[in-house]
Formats: structure tokens, sequence, C-alpha cells
């Protein structure tokens, strides 16, 4: 009999776990993880890129990104309730009112982690939880908030930057906000199309376009690597992003697992630009990041 209860409990508090998990959309996680990296690299001329200013940045864009993810089905829970009633909050297998303490809280960890990086990493922090929280609040309510989704990854890498202690290089940092702005951006739009069978000739050259605006921040970075590694990695990008607009194309069309590749193109992207600012061994993390985002996508979707 305890055994069974045990069983029982046990199998709650996976399904709870999973419902968190579900929640925060935690297998985009690596995705951020590289974002800091990049915004890292890009903050430390002057002082080499230090692990422990890496594992700060880590740490409190985590907890800016996973506050977000809960936040953002919290304020939508009302209409969720009717067009994705399956989500942990409608469902029932998470509470609104807890979901706003625990997002929240974790937007206020993420600004507070970064005080012992100066009160420009904090100013930095509290802006992007401000742009995080008006997103959450407003982006059901006009198109145009998907900037603010855009802003709030370009926003990662200068709060990295700002972490790392050093001089910022402040060029790179405006190409690769830009870029990463702007993909982000694109990508929300694409995710929110309809990807019925007349409109697949436009998403299709979208997603020959949508490589774009990451190739061209590689391009513009100022940097003394000969182009050969930065070349390939950015072959790989562009076809891995071609790979998951393909999938819109199929039939029937997978428009979910478009969005997935999509997303998981955020990690390649931080490989281009790592290598291109010559941190292979941040690079060569950034590409394991992305093997995780891949792989966790099949257990927990990022959307």
């Amino acid at each position: 009999m305890s055994g069974r209860g045990g069983t029982v409990g046990d199998m709650t508090i996976r399904a709870r776990a999973h419902a968190w998990l579900e929640l925060a959309r935690i297998s985009n996680l690596p995705t951020v993880w590289t974002n800091a990296l990049v915004g890292v690299a890009l903050g430390s001329e002057g002082v080499g890129l230090s692990a422990g200013r890496a594992g700060l940045a880590v740490v409190a864009l985590s907890f800016l990104y996973i506050g977000g993810m809960v936040l953002n089905d919290a304020f939508d829970a009302t209409r969720d309730a009717s067009v994705r009633s399956g989500r942990p909050i409608p469902s029932g297998r998470i509470g609104r009112v807890p979901a706003f303490a625990v997002g929240g809280t974790l937007l206020a960890l993420g600004v507070a982690t970064l005080t012992p990086a100066g009160p420009m990493a904090i100013a930095a922090g509290g802006a992007l939880a401000a742009v995080i929280l008006l997103y959450d609040w407003l982006h059901h309510l006009a198109p145009i908030t998907v900037a603010l989704m855009g802003v709030c990854r370009g926003g990662a890498y200068v709060v990295a930057a700002a972490a790392a202690g050093g001089v910022v290089d402040s060029r790179g940092l405006i190409v690769c906000a830009v870029g990463m702005t702007v993909y982000v951006i694109a990508l929300t739009v694409l995710a929110r199309s309809e990807h019925t069978s007349e409109r697949r000739v436009g998403v299709m050259l979208a997603g020959v376009v949508l490589p774009v605006p990451l190739l061209a921040a590689a391009v513009l970075l100022p940097s003394p690597v000969s182009w050969a590694a930065p070349t390939f990695v950015a072959v790989v990008l562009a076809g891995w992003i071609w790979h998951a607009t393909r999938l819109t194309a199929t039939e029937p069309p997978q428009p979910v697992a478009a969005v997935m590749g999509w997303l998981a193109a955020i990690c390649l992207a931080d490989v281009l630009f790592l290598v291109r600012l010559d941190e292979p061994v941040a690079a060569a993390v950034a590409a394991g990041c992305f093997v995780v985002t891949v792989a966790g996508h099949r257990v927990v979707l990022g959307s």
C-alpha cells in the first residue's frame, strides 16, 4: 500500500516538476548561456574572458529568462484557457498566483545577482527586467510588441558585457545585439504566422533571408581571425536555419519543429560570433549548448 502511494507520490512530484520546466521553456535556456558567453567576450577587453564573470552573467541571465517565461504564462493564463488549454496554468497543473510569485522573484534575483559586477551591470539588468515585464504584459495587445522580444535577446548581450568587468567592445556589442534583435523579431513573426500551403512560398523565402542579420553582424565584427573557421560556421548556421524552414513545407507542415530549429540556431549564431571574437573555448562550449538545446526540445518544447 505504502509502496503504491510512494509511486503515485513520485509520479506527482515528477509531473509537477515537468510542468514547471514546461512553464519555464527550460529547453531554450542554453541559448541564453551562449548569449552570456558572447556578451562577456565583448566586455572583457583588457581583463580577458573570466570564467567567474561568465558564470555570473550565465546565472543572472538564467534567472531573468526563466522569470520572464514564467510571467509570460501567468499574464497569458486567461487567453491560454481558450487557445492553449494544455499549458501548465490553464490545465491546473500550476496555479497562477504561484507563477506570478516565482516569476517576479526570479526577475529580482536576476538583477540582484549582478550586484558584484557593479552599478552599470545592475542598471543593465534592471532595464532588461523592465523590458521583459513590459513584453509579458503587452505582447498580445499589439503586433508591434514583437520588437520587445527582440530587444530582450539583444539586451542579454548588453547585460553580460556590463558584467564582464573590462572595457566593452562597443562596436561589437552593437552589431551583435542588433543582429540578434532583428533575427528574433523575424523568427517571432514567422512563428506567429499561418503555415498554410498558400503561404508556403513566402515562408520559404523568409527562411532564406532569416540568417542574414546574424551573418551581417558576424561580418561587421572587428576581428583579426582568418575567414576559414567563421565561413564554415556561417555555412552550418545558414544550412540549419534552411533545414528548420523546410519543415514548414512538409506534408503536413511542422511549424512547431521549425520554430524549435530557429530557436536552436541562436546557439550557432553565438558560436559564429565567438569564433570571430577569437574565443575558441567559449565557441566550443556554445556548440555544446546547441546540441543540448536540440536534445532538450525533444523533452520540453521551447514555445
